[in-house]
Order: C-alpha cells, then structure tokens, then sequence
C-alpha cells in the first residue's frame, strides 16, 4: 500500500526496536545499514572500537532516495529509520507517488536515549554530542501538517473494514474501458447513484473504448460523492495528463486514440475526482465480508497494509487464475472477493459465490459486468455496449486458438496482432487511426533468435479497429550460408530447393510499400516500421514523378490494389537517401520488387502474373529483373561457393533467388560488401581523421580508397555520400592515381580553397 512511515528520533530513542517489535524490517530502509553498505565500519585509532563511517553522506542519502523512490514505483508499503529531522523530501515525493506520510515521534527524553547509547554495542554507538544535537533540533522543527500520526492499525499492517450496513444496496460496476453507452444505462438503472446506495468502480475509466470523453464527463461528476469510490486500475495515463506529464505516458493507445478525444476536459476536475481514487475498497455489508480490487488476488492477505498497490491493481501475470486460487483457500460463503481486469479463463459473473470476475471485452462489445448486494439478494446485472471498436471476444479467442471454431479474416488478423504483442523479440509502434505495425527487434536481429513469428514482423501493418492487414513486406530471409551454416547451409539447400531457382537483381535503396485503405478511401503508403517520415516522403515523391508522368497506369496501379487487396513493394533509389551502389546520376528510381498479398501467410502473386502486370499493363514501370536461372544444384553450387550468383554487367548489390516453391534466399557481391565497409570507414575518418585502419580482408583496390579517403578533409567526407567519394576517386584515374599525379596535386584536387 501507498504508505510511508518516518520514524523520527535521535540515536537510542528506540527506531530499530520498534521496527522489531512490530515486525517491520522486510519493509524498512535503515540509513545504518545503508552506511555498512558503502563502508565497513571504521576503527577509532586511540581506543581499538569499531563505529559506522559517516564519510559517505551524499551518496548514502541519493542511495537511500533511490531505493524509496523505486519502492514507491509499485506501491510498496515503506517504513523509513532514520532521524528525519527534516522530511520535506520525503513530503514531496510522496506527493509525486500518491503516498500517505506518517510519522512515529519516538518519545524517549534525552537522559534516556544517552543512557540507551552508552548500553550499545561499540559499532551502533555514537558520540554524545550528537544525540545532543540531534534532540535540540527535533524539539525546535515542527513537523507539516500534511503529516499523521503512526496508530497501532498501521503500525501493524492491519485495516478494518468499514461497515456499509447503512446502504440499501451496494453495486460494483467492472472495467468500463471509454464505454459510455453501457455505463449511461447502469446510471439510469440505479437512479443516478442515489445516496442511499454504495457504488464502487474497480477502475481502468479509459482507453479502447470509443466515447472516452463522455464517460470522464459522467464519472467527474460524481466526484464529490461521497458514496461513490472509484479505484485505481493500471490505465491511469488520464492522470499524468490531467497534471500536465504527457511525456512520461507510454501507451501509444492513450496517445493516439484517447488524448484526441480528452484534451478538452477540465483538467482541475479531472485531478479532483483522480485524487479521490483508492487502491481496495473493504467492507462488512449484512454479515458478509468484500474485498474489492481492480486486478483481484488468489488469497486473502494476513496485512493488506503490507500489500503494494501494484499487486492490487495489475497483479501477477495477466492468466494466473485468480478465481480458482481464491475459491480452493476455503475461505467459506462468507468472504467475497470482487474483480475486474484479468478473465483468461471466461468465467461467467456468477462462475462462482466468493470470487466475482466483473471482467468482460466491454470494449469490444461484450456487456458491461455489474455485480449487486442487498440484505436479502444478489444481482449479476450486464449492461449491453452498442457503441464500440471491431474485435473478438475473449472467449472467441479462447475457442479460435484451441481449434473449436474457424476464424474469419478479421478474426485471423486479430489472433496475429494478439500472438504479436505476446512474443518477445517484436515491436510495436502504433500509427495514426488504430493503425500498428510490427518489426523484429535488434535483440533478435543481433542475438539470430528467428522464429516463424518475429520473421513474419518486418514492416507488417495492421489496422486495429476494423483488423486488416493494410500492408506488408517481405518476411525475414537470409544469406546462402549465413552465420557459417546457421541459416541456409549448403547442405539444407541442396536437400530443400526445388529447381529452378530464379535469380533477382537486388537494387540499392530501400524498400517502400504502397496498398489500398479502404477505411480511408486512399493510398497507404509506408517504409520499414512507419507511415510517416523522411523515407516515406522521398519514396512518395519518386513515386508521384511517376504517377505525374504515366497517369493511365496510375490509374492501372491504383485499380488493382483496390480490387486485389495486396501491397506492391518498391525499391527506392533516391539521391536524397545514397547508398554504396546506386549511382544517381542515373535519376531517382522506383524499382517494382514483387506484389504481395495481404494475408497472414507471406504469398506473392504468380510469376507470371506479376510480368503478364509489368510488361503489358504497366508499361512505365520498372522492374526487377531474372538475370540468372539455375536448373540444377550442379549449376548452383559453384556460385554459391565463389559468392558470385549471377553474371556481372556492372556493379551490383546482390541478388534475390527464388526456387520453385517461392523459398527465398539472398547473395550479396563482394563489390557491395566492399563499398558498405568503406562507407563504415568513411563514417569513422570523418569523425576521428588521425584513426588507423586495421583490416586484413581489404584488398589494394580498397585501401587505395581508404588512402584517398584521409587525404580529404574530415568536413567533406562528412559532406558527401560514399558515392560521390567513389565518383571522385574515379575521376582521379582509379588506383592508378599516385603514379598519373603528385600527392600535392591530388590535394589541391580534393581540397578545394
């Protein structure tokens, strides 16, 4: 729980024994102790006796406020031993956590805490001058008003219920999510929260839902009654905004979805009623006991005081079954728990008498849960949610993942989003209109830890409120033989390819997607993880040079990506973006690289298809081209072991070879490796000048460049690409340059007064 209690002292008034005497040391933070941390004690040179170094006071103090501060992230119950002459500190981050602040005056006179010092043993002892010290200035520094005193309840970790036998009904409303409709009618069902009832909420007031405005309203209002309780939930981002900290909010959902449709609300009534938010809410209510919380708990804690407040209100892992756990104590019918939040099992409203599950998709259209007492009955009330975003219930997604229904494409869709933000490894950044998209992290990238599911998010696009896919890329290939085997080893090649295998070329730039959405009735444009974006706005230029240029297959292009529902996948070449091959000179260039369709399994359109596109309707449009066909391994193989995998007009990044079953796999020429070091190379020179190169692979070709490269000044390395460098060093007679000019001459070319 949100409590801190300061005991406030001089040495030897009794702190560590009440600590003890009340069995608090699992949650109390001792500066003594914290002191042994950064020093063993020291020995005092005339007397032999150890005592506890005081010679680190600033960090023992920054450490002690890390360590309460990080105890306050998630609520945890925390006893401070200390002098706490002055607690300003600790007042203000209490403030910052919503913690409640007592105090524990220890009430030992000076004479006696002199005494107890003295009966110490050497290393607790302290010199009496500062007992002195320490009491005249606690007798002359009069503690805040925002402070209470330490009673026994808390001392102990205990709370009583309050007893609600003065209501004529107690109603629990579940998660309501920004669902106003079914929260209105609840309202109305009640009469409008009369005070003759007792209205608990269990939290999670916004987010998902699509009328978040209007239930703010709804619930702001109620504010200043005082039969109303609202508890906290772990969607409290509404908070950090009310009090002006939108930048320390983490949920791309708020952000995105639910600020826009807030950002009018009164923020001073919106602080008033979250200020008022508890973290349980524990009664007695016609000879039955309740324990209400937002996440629910397995076991009936012995101090709920001790409990943090994240376990109230996120609690363990979302599929633990609280439920079961609750109902196996044995706790009899007279001992009720109720909760919304986690429901990963479907249970009903009325599954069970002492565990109530208020948990339902509201947001997504299941009925809003109520749960209803009086003295003689018991109401499960639901309340329907006309008002909604697409999505599949809970209990859908439970039968569709265990083979008991087939799922329609939305719902395929959904379970993909769903498995996606339950993998580690994959990322997601959430877009403009509920659109997410879905990328492998570097983790993975670096640590190889592919699987079938991290493959497949390599710039996939999702729209979450209507789940379609809107676009997607490639899934993640690799290199014949790369890691040394680990991926495509010669010898899985040979077992698994399937002849011919067709060899693409692979242009230089980087990959842009373009599909049809049909919720906004235009193009979708995209680029790696993102739609908005410097690579998205060169690729949208190229593109329209283009459209500008060839409107007939424009229209052709746009036409078919309505009509086909699939992503076309370009390669960007743009001077505003260089890479080591792509000459510019040339003009930029949008390369169409394949059309995939939108579907979860990764499925190009048919060869010939895609040709029959290219060659016949859309004239104007380049694209990559087959420039090697492998009939048999025995074809195959020498490529593979020279690293050459198709014949060279000219320098080339690589290509992309597809076999019969469309497996795909890739080769880079030695030439584009090259050019990708030196332009590593260039980076560091540009930066650090005098650095000295150290590779045994570079061959004299390439350290004829890196001699040019320190010839010229560090600001025009930083200035110009890796292309225009090659351009340069070209236009110098290639390697041949030392012999064709002097050293000088080459400088007062490339360094130009």
């Amino acid at each position: 729980m949100r409590d801190l209690i300061l005991l406030r002292g001089a040495p030897g008034s009794g702190k560590s024994t009440f600590v003890k005497e009340h069995h608090l040391e699992p949650y109390t933070v001792s500066s003594d102790q914290v002191r042994l941390m950064f020093s063993a004690p020291e020995i005092d040179a005339l007397t032999g006796e150890p005592h506890i170094s005081q010679r680190n006071e600033n960090a023992v103090w920054e450490f002690i406020y890390q360590i309460v501060e990080l105890r306050m992230k998630t609520g945890q119950f925390i006893v401070l031993d200390a002098q706490n002459l002055h607690p300003a500190r600790w007042l203000k981050l209490a403030e910052k956590y919503r913690y409640r602040v007592y105090v524990k005056q220890m009430e030992a006179t000076l004479e006696e805490c002199l005494a107890r010092n003295a009966k110490r043993p050497a290393l607790n002892r302290v010199p009496e001058h500062v007992i002195m010290a320490s009491n005249w200035k606690l007798d002359n520094n009069e503690l805040s008003s925002k402070v209470k005193p330490v009673t026994e309840e808390i001392a102990n970790g205990d709370i009583q219920p309050f007893d609600a036998n003065g209501y004529e009904h107690v109603w629990i409303c579940g998660d309501v999510h920004g669902c106003y409709a079914p929260l209105k009618a609840f309202y109305d069902y009640t009469g409008g929260f009369p005070e003759k009832d007792l209205v608990i909420f269990v939290g999670d007031y916004v987010d998902r839902g699509i009328q978040n405005k209007e239930t703010l309203e709804l619930l702001i209002e109620q504010r200043h009654k005082k039969n109303v309780v609202f508890l906290e939930g772990n969607h409290i981002w509404e908070t950090l905004f009310a009090n002006d900290r939108v930048d320390e909010i983490k949920s791309h959902e708020f952000m995105l979805n639910t600020l826009p449709q807030i950002e009018t609300i009164d923020k001073k009534r919106l602080r008033e009623w979250a200020s008022r938010w508890g973290q349980f809410c524990y009664f007695t209510f016609h000879g039955k006991t309740y324990l209400v919380t937002h996440a629910g708990i397995g076991y009936m804690p012995e101090h709920l005081l001790y409990v943090p407040t994240k376990m109230f209100t996120r609690g363990g892992a979302y599929e633990e079954d609280v439920d079961r756990a609750w109902c196996e104590k044995g706790y009899g019918p007279n001992l009720i728990q109720v909760h919304g939040h986690r429901n990963w099992y479907q249970y009903a409203i009325d599954e069970t008498e002492t565990s109530i599950n208020l948990c339902s998709a509201v947001e997504f259209g299941e009925p809003l849960r109520v749960y209803g007492v009086t003295a003689e009955d018991t109401y499960y009330l639901t309340f329907d949610n006309p008002v909604h975003r697409a999505g599949m219930s809970l209990r859908r997604r439970a039968d569709l993942l265990e083979g008991k229904a087939t799922a329609t494409p939305q719902e395929v869709a959904e379970l993909l989003v769903y498995n996606l933000r339950m993998a580690k490894g994959v990322e997601e950044k959430q877009l403009k209109n509920g659109v997410s998209s879905f990328n492998f992290s570097r983790d993975i990238f670096y640590s190889m830890a592919w699987d079938d599911l991290n493959k497949i998010a390599r710039g996939l696009f999702v729209d979450t409120i209507h789940w379609k896919i809107l676009a997607r890329g490639f899934e993640k290939f690799f290199h014949a033989n790369e890691h040394n085997g680990l991926f495509n080893s010669k010898e899985w090649l040979k077992e698994n390819l399937k002849f011919p295998v067709k060899a693409w070329k692979k242009y230089n730039g980087f990959l842009f997607m373009t599909s049809w959405n049909p919720y906004t009735d235009e193009i979708f444009y995209a680029s790696k993880s993102t739609t908005e974006g410097p690579h998205v706005d060169i690729g949208k230029k190229v593109l329209q040079e283009y459209f500008d240029k060839n409107p007939a297959d424009a229209k052709k292009i746009i036409d078919y990506m309505k009509t086909h529902d699939v992503t076309i996948l370009w390669e960007i070449c743009s001077h505003e973006d260089p890479h080591p091959i792509w000459e510019w000179e040339h003009g930029d260039k949008a390369v169409c690289l394949a059309i995939v369709k939108n579907t979860v399994k990764f499925e190009t359109i048919p060869d010939q298809e895609f040709q029959n596109l290219v060659y016949e309707c859309w004239e104007s449009v380049p694209t990559t081209e087959v420039e090697n066909t492998f009939n048999s391994w025995e074809e195959l193989e020498p490529c593979i072991d020279s690293g050459i995998y198709a014949p060279v007009y000219g320098p080339t990044e690589g290509w992309v070879l597809v076999d019969a079953n469309g497996y795909r796999f890739k080769g880079k020429t030695a030439y584009y490796d090259a050019w990708k070091r030196l332009r590593n190379i260039k980076e560091a020179l540009q930066e650090h000048p005098e650095i000295e190169i150290h590779w045994d692979k570079w061959d004299e070709t390439a350290w004829e460049v890196i001699r040019f490269m320190k010839l010229c000044k560090p600001e025009l390395l930083k200035e110009y690409s890796i292309v225009f460098i090659r351009g340069q060093w070209l236009a110098t007679g290639h390697k041949d340059y030392p012999y064709d000019m002097t050293k000088q001459q080459l400088q007062e070319r490339i360094r130009p007064s």
